[in-house]
């Protein structure tokens, strides 16, 4: 007989970035959830040391997890299986994309990665890798996931490529919104630095710093505009190749500023400090910096792409823009810079989402434990 108040949570392919927020807030409201100890939850992850400690959360490390891909399609296809017949548990929670064989009566698939929807724009060269893994991930998400109770995704336009993708009922796809950070504006007194832009990323070839440099060099030939702006992103050349490259072409652009990679208390310093959010990136599963830094209603510039008119849904003045055009994306820094009266600010219109949809974690992990 399953242990009704055994929970069991897998993660171990998250290490960085969004994944790995999407994990730590996980385990935090988990363990608020639990505060009164009524359930056995396991957490398997690649390092312990990634995550806070928590008294009634347990935590299994799996270190090989992420050594190559054979070790990972063990564990999800074999290892989990005998590991569920183990524990018994009501609940599993698959955390990153992956399907795996467990025998539990309620089974979630968390999927926060958007490459197999990735169309790539004319003339615009990838990694290699990253074009095969769109291909491979196409087959991954479908692998299995007839055996879930319901999949989770962030966005809606997410939910209607999953549904088309793996022929699942839409009814069967639940929209789970990452919480905005109120906390973020509790030190914000409305004051900010004029000229100021800020892009924050992990750097990957999607995220698409380069169209921010070369609009940077459009705008320092232009002898008529003034000298006093800056655009902050958040690489400084070490953190890999891709990052390095850029760093090395622009480093000579003193508006430019490579910060590198930031702290959370950081990056919010930069989100109070700065004038005007750019996120041109080409793929996304939410945009995570657009939903937050629309919380103190400063001017946007996004890539005109569904997630991040999904993002920022509701949002008092924002910019699209064709993330492939330097010249457009300098026009709308440069209205910035010169206080031009132009509608090219808008608003964005409050998105409605259909159920199912969870408005943040404390309702989707109640969904899910509670599913009957």
């Amino acid at each position: 007989m399953k242990n009704s108040k055994t929970i069991i949570v897998s993660a171990v392919n998250l290490v960085e970035g969004g994944g790995l927020s999407i994990l730590k807030k996980c385990v935090q409201e988990f363990s608020t959830f639990n505060k009164d100890n009524k359930y056995t939850i396991y957490i398997l992850v690649h390092s312990i040391s990634l995550l806070p400690e928590y008294k009634n959360i347990t935590y299994i490390a799996y270190p090989k997890a992420k050594k190559n891909w054979l070790f990972r399609a063990f564990y999800e296809y074999i290892y989990f299986y005998f590991l569920s017949l183990k524990y018994q548990p009501i609940v599993w929670l698959s955390l990153h994309d992956i399907t795996p064989n467990v025998r539990v009566k309620y089974l979630y698939t968390y999927m926060h990665n958007s490459s197999p929807f990735f169309k790539k724009p004319k003339g615009l060269k990838l990694n290699w890798k990253f074009n095969l893994f769109v291909i491979f991930y196409r087959y991954l998400y479908c692998l299995n996931v007839k055996k879930t109770t319901a999949c989770i995704v962030q966005q809606n336009w997410f939910r209607y490529k999953i549904s088309e993708l793996c022929k699942q009922p839409k009814e069967k796809i639940i929209v789970a919104k990452p919480e905005n950070e109120k906390k973020l504006l509790s030190s914000y007194d409305g004051k900010f630095q004029k000229n100021q832009f800020f892009f924050n990323s992990y750097p990957r070839d999607f995220k698409n710093f380069e169209i921010i440099c070369k609009a940077s060099d459009i705008l320092n030939r232009d002898r008529e505009l003034i000298d006093d702006w800056n655009i902050f992103l958040t690489i400084d050349g070490s953190e890999n190749k891709y990052s390095h490259n850029i760093v090395e072409k622009y480093k000579c652009d003193k508006h430019l500023h490579f910060l590198g990679l930031l702290t959370r208390d950081e990056c919010e310093e930069y989100y109070r400090s700065s004038e005007c959010l750019i996120f041109p990136s080409l793929l996304e599963t939410w945009g995570l910096p657009i939903s937050e830094y629309k919380l103190y209603e400063k001017k946007m510039i996004l890539a005109d792409l569904p997630y991040a008119y999904e993002a920022a849904s509701g949002a008092k003045q924002v910019s699209f823009f064709d993330p492939l055009n330097e010249m457009q994306l300098a026009e709308i820094i440069k209205s910035v810079i010169t206080n031009q009266e132009s509608p090219v600010f808008n608003q964005v219109a409050q998105l409605e989402i259909e159920e199912p949809y969870c408005k943040n974690w404390e309702e989707l992990i109640n969904k899910i434990i509670h599913a009957e």
